[in-house]
């Protein structure tokens, strides 16, 4: 499984791993928005779908977009007529959005309340695992639309429903479904199989999400002692975000600073905390640091660090002794909250140390796969364009897509796939090897000096052979190691690509080479310019990807991808490197490649 942005649709609902923001879909887009929302994860492209029974009832539902009543209405029609459909599971989604149009028309408690209790009284009959499937999301509408008596007494009883053997069944039944319809569309269509240890996981993580939701709701009505519990029975579940914040709320509203401040730690680690959860710990670190935030990276960095395991081991320290000079040249797509991408984020940072640079060079371009990740650019966004890139984890060695059989790529829960990390680091160090025994193809000097505060970059190339005429030199300016608890828990990031450089008045990225002759370039890094330019990047990719995923999915829809919520656009000057490689446009071979560190900067510390 990829974590994916743009591939087609997958599967269904139940199948994701991932989802965007769809409570900010309106009713108009569901079936729409839903389709997208699966293609973040897809595997093997699925055939398009044939008509469906629910298909008309659908309609009707979307052109009750603007009556929320309405919509309910037909919304409860749909889950009992409907309960196998994957728009049945999609109910709490639609209940949310239901909602939202009913605050911008007229926020009036007791219609908000009608609406939450009509939906609760209408699906009270469903199946208990599409129950437990569905009131996650429309508990988090009510909590959010201040409904929170109607959120404990739905959380108690859904609560009471959670039972992992019918979880398991129900899921296993919508897959057989799923694939008996797809492989009828089309007979050559591969599916992932089915894996019962994944939705064991997702069982569990479901469990410990209820007993959070029903915290959250004893919190809003200031009940401490049932919220404390239910925030433990969460935490004993599993030690995830909501329930960290749940007991650190708890304890801060008791006046335990302290005790509250190694929940929130603990929390910001998961990299799942929104923007209000960050300013939060942020406030409880300056209370208990003097007032002052000084140190915050710092001490996270050192808590990740007593708890972090790399399962991959170096083991060798020399290159192959067949080596001829080349340096093989790593290209990894990944997505700081992509699941599937730990495997190789842990066999690349251990193939760091087994390969000196000069044999391996890594570049690290991160991308929106599945959540919106702040270290990514346009620099980045250009190299997906160009590869083609459909989804992370993608990697390319030497130009050539890298793939590996066994689904190595397709863990959807971390615990399957951190097993998975020693088979990946066997199967790309294999391919390295390989790539070192082959003849040097060009030549390449690379110096990198500082120009007052920027990175200059000096390169000659020479020597190439079987070039073509599309033979182009790309310069990337690489931070060697960038700070950040993304959604997959991991925190240390390395050789991030910060930009790639342009011919002066070129569009274009990259310096046109003209075979059989030797060549010189020179580029300055402007790293205020670089910096300033992924600042903007923030406000300006969410704007462009809406207009564009609306524009795809209905015109007037409302589809929002959401904002980052963090900024990492600041470069430290004292751990950058510089990577020149001769690629052949033609082919995308990779001609040669070098990297250099880049000296520090001339009393600066870090940004």
């Amino acid at each position: 499984m990829k974590a994916t942005r743009d591939s087609a649709p997958a599967m269904r609902m139940r199948r994701r791993a991932y989802h965007w923001p769809l409570a900010a879909v309106t009713v108009l887009t569901l079936s729409m928005a839903v389709a997208f929302a699966q293609a973040q994860t897809g595997t093997t492209p699925a055939p398009k779908r044939p008509a469906l029974p629910e298909d008309e009832l659908m309609s009707k539902m979307q052109a009750a977009r603007n009556d929320p009543t309405q919509y309910v209405e037909l919304l409860i029609r749909l889950v009992k007529e409907f309960p196998e459909s994957r728009y049945a599971e999609s109910a709490g989604f639609s209940l949310s959005s239901a909602l939202k149009k009913q605050a911008q028309r007229e926020n009036d408690p007791v219609i908000m309340r009608r609406l939450a209790d009509s939906f609760v009284a209408g699906t009270i009959s469903a199946l208990a695992p599409l129950q437990v499937r569905i009131n996650g999301a429309a508990l988090r509408a009510m909590l959010d639309n201040n409904l929170a008596e109607q959120a404990v007494t739905l959380a108690r009883r859904t609560i009471s429903l959670l039972n992992e053997k019918e979880y398991l069944a129900f899921m296993r039944a919508g897959y057989d479904r799923d694939i008996e319809r797809a492989l009828k569309a089309n007979p050559n269509y591969n599916p992932r199989p089915f894996s019962e240890n994944e939705y064991r996981e997702r069982f569990r993580q479901e469990r410990g999400a209820y007993y959070s939701l029903l915290g959250r709701a004893h919190l809003k009505l200031n009940d401490l002692a049932p919220a404390e519990a239910a925030f433990k029975q969460a935490y004993e579940i599993e030690r995830d975000a909501p329930a960290a914040v749940g007991l650190a709320t708890v304890l801060e509203k008791r006046g335990k600073d302290a005790e509250a401040v190694e929940y929130m730690t603990e929390a910001m680690l998961t990299g799942k905390l929104d923007k209000a959860g960050i300013e939060q710990f942020h406030a409880l670190y300056r209370r208990t640091h003097g007032g002052k935030l000084d140190g915050i990276e710092e001490f996270l960095d050192a808590r990740y660090r007593n708890n972090y395991r790399n399962p991959v081991k170096a083991e060798r320290s020399a290159p192959p002794h067949a080596h001829t000079g080349r340096a093989a040249l790593a290209e990894f797509f990944t997505g700081a909250g992509c699941i599937p991408c730990i495997p190789f984020d842990y066999s690349f940072e251990a193939a760091l140390e087994e390969y000196s640079r000069n044999n391996l060079v890594l570049l690290v371009y991160h991308w929106h796969a599945p959540t919106l990740d702040p270290m990514g650019n346009r620099s980045s966004d250009t190299r997906v364009v160009y590869y083609g890139v459909q989804g992370a984890p993608t990697v390319f060695l030497d130009g050539q897509k890298f793939k590996i059989d066994g689904g190595a790529d397709d863990a959807r829960v971390k615990s399957e796939a951190e097993k998975k990390a020693t088979t990946v680091f066997s199967a790309v160090t294999s391919v390295i090897d390989r790539e070192l025994e082959t003849p040097v193809q060009a030549q390449l000097k690379l110096n990198a000096s500082r120009a007052g505060k920027n990175v200059k970059a000096t390169v000659t190339v020479d020597g190439m052979k079987e070039a073509s005429p599309a033979a182009t030199l790309y310069l990337a300016l690489v931070e060697e190691e960038v700070h950040y608890s993304g959604e997959n828990g991991l925190r240390f990031h390395p050789m991030v690509v910060r930009n790639l450089a342009k011919a002066k008045g070129e569009s274009d990225y990259g310096f046109k080479v003209a075979p059989g002759q030797a060549n010189q370039f020179e580029h300055i890094f402007d790293l205020d310019g670089v910096t300033a330019e992924n600042l903007r990047y923030y406000d300006e990719w969410p704007v462009e990807r809406n207009k564009e995923v609306n524009a795809r999915i209905g015109g007037d829809a409302d589809f929002d991808v959401g904002r980052f919520k963090e900024q990492k656009h600041q470069i430290n000057p004292n751990r950058l490197s510089v990577v020149a490689f001769l690629q052949d446009n033609q082919t995308k071979a990779i001609l040669q490649a070098v990297y250099v560190k880049a000296p520090p900067a001339a009393n600066e510390g870090s940004r």
